[in-house]
């Protein structure tokens, strides 16, 4: 069978048909890239060059609006992969939190106008990079945008196709986050043109957050179609996971709710069976934080796809089961959001259960 074999079994009678299988010995090649987040819904941001340096992005320290993970601290878990672990050191060494996103700003205004007076449009175009990560650390997105455009002149102008790929990707991304759905489409096409199967697997993916943040569902689930096509090419079971569950977003929000639980089922268990969920006591690292994360998510979109069935009493234990997990990461947002959708459902079933007990008397009411 597939599961004595080690092969993940394909997902069936989806209306999209066959969505592919993966090897357990194939290659995971996003598990190395810290920016990459399981989380369903996420932007997903390119992998930026190593010998950048740029600054931790607060989305890597701070987890899904929860408890952040302690910068720094000698008992957080780092990284697993140990090229990451010395990175991710050398990036807390280099951008120390008492120096102001101000002052780390100017000093890299000096820095670019330096590198651009001696020729160095390379080491210009990763000064205005990490200006952008900066301002996006800060949320002044707007100025990250004009950062991020220089940058990407610059990388157009030396011919630096990895690092278009990169502008086109922040620059689709904090367009997102301004609301301006338009251009942030325009960027991730253009982000598709350019970029290799990691990169298009990533252009996919925002393009169908984008369209379903418009609106426009059918457009979404067609991205993450091919997200799934390149997450299969690239053999990354976290990629797969990630899409799959994306697309039941899609089909969601379509009233395909069917193939919506089959997608979201699919990408919960894939999450669980790559990360145990964290014990009140345990040691919490940010990749199992993430993870943790998603799977709360997972549960509350499982859960309305159950109470938009009908089906209340599972409804009730998938939010029972979000509200346990966002207590355990500590996200007190989220737990607050899996009580309204769990106060709502009991709700609805008690009036489900006291409208069958009415229809039950209602023939002995009508006889006498």
């Amino acid at each position: 069978s597939d599961s004595k074999s080690g092969v993940m079994s394909p997902m069936k009678q989806s209306r999209f048909g066959f969505l592919g299988r993966i090897d357990r010995g194939a290659a995971d090649l996003l598990v190395a890239d810290s920016s990459f987040l399981p989380s369903l819904s996420a932007p997903q941001r390119a992998s930026t060059p190593w010998q950048y340096n740029t600054p931790i992005r607060s989305v890597e320290e701070d987890v899904g609006g929860g408890l952040p993970v302690k910068k720094g601290s000698a008992t957080t878990a780092m990284p697993g992969n140990y090229v990451r672990r010395v990175r991710t050191k050398a990036q807390r060494a280099m951008y120390k939190p008492s120096s102001s996103w101000q002052q780390q700003i100017a000093d890299l205004k000096i820095l670019a106008e330096a590198a651009s007076r001696a020729g160095n449009l390379p080491a210009a175009a990763q000064a205005f990079h990490k200006m952008g990560v900066i301002y996006d650390n800060a949320a002044k997105y707007k100025e990250a945008i004009e950062a991020y455009k220089q940058f990407l002149s610059l990388c157009v102008s030396t011919k630096n196709i990895a690092g278009e790929g990169l502008g086109y990707n922040c620059l689709g991304i904090n367009y997102h986050k301004l609301g301006q759905y338009d251009l942030a489409v325009q960027y991730h096409n253009k982000h598709l043109e350019v970029g290799d199967a990691h990169g298009r697997f990533m252009a996919h993916t925002n393009l169908g957050i984008c369209f379903l943040a418009m609106g426009l569902p059918e457009h979404s689930a067609i991205h993450h179609q091919h997200a799934i096509e390149y997450a299969n090419r690239m053999g990354s079971k976290q990629a797969q996971s990630l899409a799959v569950g994306n697309l039941g977003l899609a089909t969601y929000n379509q009233g395909d709710h069917a193939t919506s639980r089959m997608c979201l089922q699919y990408h919960l268990d894939m999450s669980e069976k790559k990360h145990a969920p964290p014990g009140p006591g345990d040691q919490q690292s940010t990749d199992t934080l993430v993870a943790a994360t998603s799977d709360c998510d997972a549960h509350m979109q499982l859960g309305q796809v159950s109470a938009a069935e009908g089906q209340y009493q599972e409804a009730v234990s998938r939010f029972a089961r979000a509200i346990e997990l966002a207590r355990q990461i500590g996200d007190r947002k989220r737990e607050q959001d899996a009580s309204v959708l769990l106060g709502a459902t009991q709700g609805m079933l008690g009036f489900h259960d006291h409208q069958a007990s009415l229809l039950e008397k209602a023939p002995a009411a009508i006889a006498n």
